[in-house]
């Protein structure tokens, strides 16, 4: 009996033993990943001056490690639960993980705002080429420079973008004082335009023509200007000065048939017929619904004994001049092929 008792004492001190072994060996394992945890995210330094997409990624990668460093830990029920420090580091490391996170989201966004600014700057410098423009492209360039800057407004302080968009924000805002400088000269320049229209309308084409000058003074592009001026000087029989400005008009813009239309109405009146059939054709080329561009060149051609072509272009405004419903010119042109065809 004696001896079966020593036995079961030393199974039971080498069962104590092994257990102590196992205690001690689990709590050197959590101590070990408690410190290799803490050494990663050390290393990584002080993660608010951390900016970089691929910096900002590594340190993501570390920290992950070091959560699942911690989630790995071993425990032993009672005698060697997971520390506290575990479960403070955990809650510290999941909070620097959030902020990481948070800041390669801000950086992204931030990159794609910064990219849509400068796609919106390239699109803006290149409408603003080669000027003198209307009052609607500069509208559209200054409009693309605002939405550009506000872009960069939009990036927040706390996104690691933020000094690349005020660093481009200086620059933009640069270029668009110089824009706007364009955009409001524009505006006047439409504003004068307009009052001149009034002037014409009230018979006071020497006023106009002076409201006119000082437009294109401050917007060389402002293409209704030249048309205006033109036909006030036509009224007052400058011919010379009328066309010269239709002239300006087309350069500025090929493809208006009204400028091409002035241009052939005061070719008509200056008597070169020719210069002015060319013009009614480019007019109705550029608007093949030109009412009273087919009505003049039908003119010009029943004056040159082209009865059918005047037919033709006479048949083509009434037409057109019926669905705009002005009755009046287009029973004037009715009439007048009822003429020529009486005296075919």
């Amino acid at each position: 009996m004696m001896k079966d008792a020593k036995t079961l004492i030393v199974a039971l001190s080498i069962m104590i033993l092994g257990s102590l072994g196992l205690v001690w060996h689990t709590k050197s394992v959590q101590n070990k990943a408690i410190a290799k945890a803490t050494a990663q995210v050390e290393n990584l330094g002080d993660l608010n001056q951390i900016s970089e997409t691929e910096k900002l990624k590594n340190a993501q990668q570390q920290i992950e490690y070091a959560l699942l460093t911690l989630d790995n830990i071993p425990t032993l029920p009672v005698v060697a639960t997971a520390p506290q420090a575990v479960t403070e580091n955990l809650d510290q490391y999941s909070t620097k993980l959030d902020e990481i996170e948070r800041k390669l989201q801000q950086k992204a966004e931030g990159q794609q705002g910064i990219e849509a600014a400068k796609k919106l700057a390239w699109s803006a410098a290149k409408l603003a080429q080669n000027p003198p423009h209307t009052a609607e492209v500069w509208q559209e360039v200054h409009q693309k420079w605002q939405q550009a800057m506000t872009l960069l407004i939009n990036i927040p302080e706390d996104s690691p973008e933020f000094a690349n968009a005020q660093a481009k924000l200086k620059d933009y805002q640069k270029n668009y004082e110089v824009v706007n400088q364009y955009y409001e000269k524009a505006k006047q320049a439409v504003q004068l335009n307009n009052r001149a229209m009034k002037l014409i309308e009230s018979g006071d084409y020497q006023q106009a023509i002076s409201n006119l000058n000082e437009a294109v003074n401050l917007n060389p592009g402002q293409i209704e200007a030249y048309l205006n001026r033109g036909v006030a000087y036509s009224e007052l029989n400058s011919h010379a000065s009328a066309i010269a400005n239709y002239d300006k008009a087309i350069e500025l813009a090929p493809n208006n048939a009204d400028a091409y239309y002035y241009r052939a109405d005061e070719y008509l009146q200056a008597g070169n017929a020719p210069k002015a059939l060319a013009d009614y054709n480019k007019a109705i080329q550029l608007n093949p619904n030109y009412s009273q561009a087919y009505l003049d060149r039908g003119f010009i051609y029943y004056q040159q004994g082209e009865s059918i072509k005047a037919i033709e272009d006479l048949q083509k405004a009434a037409d057109l001049l019926g669905r705009q419903g002005d009755l009046q010119t287009q029973n004037t042109a009715l009439e007048v092929i009822q003429d020529i065809r009486n005296s075919l």
